[in-house]
Formats: C-alpha cells, structure tokens, sequence
C-alpha cells in the first residue's frame, strides 16, 4: 500500500538533492531521518485506520465506541510480530495469513525501517542515509497490504455469492 504522504516526501527530497550541488551530508541525514520518522507515523496511522474500518461495520455505537477507544491499549508496535498477534486477536486465521504473506526479505527490509526509526528516536546510533530510507520504504509497504488483506479476508470471503467465490 502506497502513502501518499511518504511518496510526496520522497519525491520533494529526491527534487531537493538534485537541484542542490552543495547538499551536505548532514543535510541529507536530517532529510532521511524525517522521511523515517513520516513513514513510521503513516504506517501507524495506516493500521490504525484499517483497524476502526474493519470494526465500522458493528451496527452498536457503544460497541464500536468501545473498540475505537481500545485500540490505543492493543495496538502499541509496528512490529511484525505485534502487527501478526493483533491480527490474532480478531481470528488465529487472520494471523496466520499474514504470517504466511510475509516473507522473509520482507520482514527484513520492514524491521530494518522500524529499528531505524528507533534508533533516530532514541539517538542509539547511525541514522541510515535517504537511499537507505527509500528502499526500506519500497521493500516494507507491502506489510501494509498484507495486514488490510488478513484483517478483512474472512469478511469478504463471507460476503462473496456462491459465483464470486468459484
């Protein structure tokens, strides 16, 4: 799932270092460390956004009001494995699912983007460059579709007619 937001930082950042001769490098560290910090923040804003969707559908307000406000207590990392038992607290299929649709270079590339994260937010360490930051980028999104298409797989399975399905 491509982010807007991330994409536009991205470009206007690629546009910037091009048309700049004299970018130095401390200027393109805080440019990287941004851009880390905006993808870390869409992609929390991005579950959490899937999340209340999947749960839109209650027909109880105090219900659904309920689960808005328990999301914060439940949904505290971007990890991999939080994001798998999240899932898992919706159905063990949901988490399963995701799990299978991870792969290995994936949950690499999208770890890396959230240590990194970390490690600009704390300062325990080297920042990554930009170039480093748009591959994690590139590599890790699809965490997002592979999170969307476990949460909401069962109930489009179950509104599917007996011709969608076959």
């Amino acid at each position: 799932m491509r982010l807007p937001r991330v994409e536009e930082a991205l470009a206007e950042c690629r546009r910037h270092v091009a048309a700049t001769d004299d970018v130095g490098a401390s200027v393109r560290s805080l440019l990287a460390q941004a851009v880390l910090v905006l993808i870390y923040a869409e992609f929390n804003r991005t579950i959490r956004e899937q999340l209340m969707r999947r749960c839109a559908g209650i027909p109880d307000d105090e219900v659904r009001c309920f689960v808005a406000n328990c999301v914060d207590s439940v949904f505290r990392s971007l990890g991999i494995g939080a994001l798998a038992g999240l899932l898992g607290r919706f159905d063990d299929t949901a988490r399963r699912e995701f799990q299978k649709r991870v792969d290995r270079d994936t949950n690499e590339m999208y770890d890396s983007l959230i240590r990194s994260r970390n490690i600009v937010a704390h300062g325990d360490g080297p920042a990554p460059t930009l170039e480093e930051v748009e591959e994690y980028y590139e590599r890790a999104h699809v965490v997002l579709d592979h999170f969307r298409y476990a949460l909401f797989a069962r109930e489009a399975s179950e509104n599917r007619t007996p011709k969608e399905a076959g």
